[in-house]
């Protein structure tokens, strides 16, 4: 889920709610997902403080993103899955 998560913010900042429907998760799986990320420094918070706080990338996932897209599509291929 995380991994879904990320390839759907690399492109454009969302919030938990528009994060939860594009997925088609539950709202509090998202926020769960996010929150996580966010403790581990993955991903960043525009607008803490307010409803509707966007998320993205952080800058170490950026400038690692392909490491970690090596990771993925290493993982996707033992489990037999493509991105």
């Amino acid at each position: 889920m995380r991994a879904k998560i990320l390839l759907f913010l690399k492109d454009r900042p969302a919030n938990a709610h528009k994060v939860a429907k594009s997925l088609i998760i539950d709202y509090k799986t998202a926020r769960y997902h996010l929150d996580l990320l966010v403790k581990n420094g993955i991903l960043d918070i525009i607008n803490k403080e307010k409803y509707g706080s966007l998320y993205i990338p952080s800058a170490m996932l950026v400038a690692d993103w392909e490491m970690y897209n090596e990771v993925w599509r290493a993982v996707g291929k033992d489990l037999g899955r493509s991105l």
